[in-house]
């Protein structure tokens, strides 16, 4: 299955996410704190390590698969300007509908030694 697809096939937005969970935790390197580690159909081999830290939050491939299997989306980088700001600021910007993917426009949250 998965090692036979394109790289084409694997970044396609609209098709469906497939993934399992492989049974390992991994630790975040910005928090300490363990995280699943999960094999996806969509991981670019071609593209740095052929591995991936996802964060949901900010990638709307990501945040498909995290919606699709549940897992936390963690948002680490709000707006700090404009509307969106306003929203995040307001506790209005919901993570669990979209990903806030303008990450250049954003300020850093959830990471302590960087916020």
């Amino acid at each position: 299955g998965a090692r036979k697809k394109s790289d084409m096939e694997r970044t396609e937005l609209n098709k469906e996410k497939t993934g399992v969970f492989s049974g390992l935790y991994a630790i975040n390197p910005a928090t300490g704190k363990e995280i699943p580690v999960w094999i996806s159909d969509f991981v670019l081999s071609s593209y740095g390590t052929g591995a991936i830290m996802a964060v949901p939050a900010h990638d709307e491939r990501d945040f498909a698969f995290a919606k699709k299997f549940g897992l936390p989306i963690v948002p680490v980088i709000v707006p700090k300007e404009g509307p969106a700001f306003a929203k995040a600021s307001a506790g209005t910007w919901d993570f669990n509908e979209k990903a806030y993917t303008e990450v250049e426009k954003g300020i850093t949250i959830n990471s302590p030694e960087w916020n």
